[in-house]
């Protein structure tokens, strides 16, 4: 029996990890585990990876001497609840940048940044198709 990882690079193309670098591997990895809910899989000193219930890891990797620079990217995690996970995350500490709003391409999103800056987003149904 083949694995998920496995099964879905046998269909192509499959995005499993996503590298961030970070100031503070100890602030970053807290952030995801404690306030997203994602999974320590690895970490030592410079690297933490982390998993997300989906699958997909992200990688938190010591700057040391760089200065990091999130990228004008967008990352999107989709919930069922745009509304119920906005509340779940501010109750644990996350702060916000927008309230989850409608947008005109079908989507109810709310968005929010981790501790380096990176753009982050909650995304699922509109509110009038919950």
């Amino acid at each position: 029996m083949l694995s998920l990882e496995e099964d879905m690079a046998r269909k192509g193309l499959a995005l499993n990890l996503m590298l961030f670098y970070v100031k503070d591997i100890k602030g970053s990895r807290d952030f995801y585990v404690k306030k997203l809910g994602f999974k320590k899989t690895y970490g030592d000193n410079d690297y933490v990876s982390v998993k997300a219930p989906n699958g997909i890891t992200i990688g938190l990797h010591n700057a040391s001497k760089k200065t990091v620079k999130p990228s004008d990217s967008e990352y999107y995690f989709r919930v069922d609840d745009v509304d119920v996970w906005y509340d779940r995350l501010r109750n644990k500490g996350v702060t916000f940048s927008q309230r989850p709003k409608d947008q005109p391409w079908g989507d109810r999103t709310a968005y929010f940044k981790d501790p380096d800056g990176y753009q982050l987003a909650l995304r699922g149904p509109l509110a009038s198709k919950k």
